[in-house]
């Protein structure tokens, strides 16, 4: 750091301590709401701390980290969908645009024109390739009844919007490159010993919950 930045940060520090002085003398930090979740910060903060103590010295092997690739592998989807979507903002507005698809409509056209969606909207919805667990689960129980140029039979929900999709193309998934996702790799093998390691603590440990 430099003078200027470490002089910043520990004004900062001082004007935060201030703060919490007050708090703790006017008895906001003994609120059960501000308590609980002091006590939450502390308990993550512990176990961050102890999963970095226990895994410094336990890098896993190639052989383990080839085993939760291959696993990884097996696991995941097997075939990409390119789709392209209209995005609007009520079910009836994309129930309309069915209708309009279902009577020989241009899904590009209709997107440029009505699509809420202005990333995509000028390229006709064109949302890519994905995979179904990488889309919103509205696309993906979709895709089960959709075949290559079909469109979605009814409006679909997400967060944001409504939709309207159709299923530009398909392909088979290819799986990345071991060397492209190894650290990806490392951190799920490191996770599972750390799994490991407290389910070890688990069992010898005497857990009382109250109602």
């Amino acid at each position: 750091l430099t003078e200027a930045e470490r002089n910043e940060l520990l004004d900062s520090l001082v004007r935060a301590s201030v703060v919490a002085n007050e708090a703790e003398r006017s008895g906001i930090t003994a609120r059960p709401d501000v308590a609980a979740t002091l006590e939450i910060q502390r308990l993550t903060i512990i176990q961050r701390a102890a999963a970095q103590d226990l895994l410094k010295d336990r890098q896993p092997g190639e052989d383990e980290l080839r085993a939760e690739y291959d696993l990884r592998v097996a696991n995941m989807d097997k075939t990409q969908y390119r789709l392209s979507h209209i995005a609007v903002a009520t079910s009836e507005e994309a129930q309309k645009l069915i209708d309009q698809l279902n009577k020989g409509g241009n899904f590009a056209a209709l997107a440029r024109q009505h699509s809420m969606d202005a990333a995509n909207k000028n390229e006709g919805g064109d949302l890519g390739w994905a995979t179904p667990s990488g889309m919103p689960p509205s696309f993906a129980v979709a895709l089960n009844e959709l075949k290559k140029g079909e469109i979605s039979k009814t409006p679909l929900r997400t967060e944001k919007a409504w939709h309207v999709i159709r299923v530009t193309d398909s392909r088979e998934a290819t799986p990345p490159p071991f060397d492209s996702v190894r650290e990806q790799v490392v951190q799920a093998v490191q996770a599972k010993q750390f799994e490991a390691w407290v389910d070890g603590l688990m069992a010898k440990a005497q857990v009382t919950t109250s109602p």
